[in-house]
């Protein structure tokens, strides 16, 4: 079984602001130009999963730093490994996760103010 490591800046601070940073840049290059709610839910998504995995990779990567063997641990008992470095990206959601429903929030005025301006222009309001 992979040992719990202490909490550092190191080891939990850079990852999460990295994974915070991520939850910004993500949805805005996936749903920039979403047309409607449901194109910008789909990149949404797209940019949970891809934060998620990418914070389970740099715990994984951090673990393997620190001299436990994550990786060849993953060999032996992949869902194992796999759920407990999912679940540490899912702790660091704390932090991301708001950020995440930030940009999905301020994408999603976007979306609905271009739909707005075309009903303008189309002189439809």
């Amino acid at each position: 079984m992979i040992p719990a490591q202490p909490i550092t800046f190191f080891n939990t601070g850079i990852p999460v602001m990295l994974l915070a940073l991520a939850a910004w840049v993500l949805p805005v290059m996936l749903g920039r130009g979403a047309g409607d709610q449901q194109a910008l839910i789909k990149g949404i998504m797209a940019s949970a999963l891809v934060i998620l995995a990418g914070g389970a990779l740099i715990f994984a990567g951090l673990y393997s730093a620190s001299g436990v063997p994550a990786f060849s641990s993953f060999a032996d008992r992949p869902m194992a490994v796999s759920g407990y470095f999912a679940r540490l990206s899912l702790i660091a959601g704390i932090i991301w996760g708001p950020v995440l429903a930030l940009a999905w929030f301020v994408l999603a005025q976007g979306v609905e103010r271009r739909k707005g301006e075309d009903r303008a222009r189309r002189g439809s309001v």
